[in-house]
């Protein structure tokens, strides 16, 4: 009987954290922009709506450019579910000709980067306010009708982020 009790005070969440402040920071030689359109590619690819929230570039007073970019990106998964990655990046950067084989220069960037994650699946548990007994529909629904399916998405959803991750390591030379 109190298991039943339980379940009624338990609260429908409308965000459950997969991660949160996953760091990647680098000093290294890169090309800013080519980061920039291969997460771009990464989050189309993977079938991401994305957003670029924030984004600022200033020339320091010591030389370099520093961009602080935020992004917001997100992925249906099914009507009721969504995961959400929130990506913030701050690269401090400074033009640089890199020599490539047969005496070529190419024009890139040596500096700093820092890139910061926070993943999250999202449910739409608005579907169940204003609705006779919604409370504890949206309690069945979630805890009994789709629960494997909500834990199948937290597995496929922090394998996924964790793709993107060695993704951008491997790009910026970082083991």
């Amino acid at each position: 009987m109190s298991d039943y009790r339980e379940l009624f005070l338990t609260k429908l969440e409308d965000k459950k954290k997969l991660l949160e402040g996953y760091k990647i920071k680098a000093t290294t030689i890169f090309d800013a922009g080519e980061l920039y359109e291969s997460l771009n590619r990464w989050y189309t690819q993977k079938g991401y709506d994305w957003k670029e929230v924030r984004y600022k570039s200033v020339e320091l007073a010591s030389g370099p450019q520093q961009t602080d970019v935020t992004w917001e990106c997100t992925k249906k998964l099914d009507d009721y579910t969504s995961f959400v990655v929130e990506m913030v990046a701050q690269i401090i950067v400074t033009e640089v000709e890199v020599a490539l084989p047969n005496n070529v220069k190419k024009k890139s960037n040596k500096g700093y980067v820092e890139m910061k994650f926070t993943a999250n699946i999202v449910k739409n548990t608005k579907v169940w306010e204003g609705r006779h007994f919604g409370h504890l529909m949206g309690l069945i629904y979630e805890k009994i009708l789709i629960r494997k399916r909500l834990e199948e998405y937290e597995k496929a959803m922090f394998a996924e982020i964790h793709l993107l991750f060695n993704e951008v390591r491997l790009y910026l030379g970082i083991k």
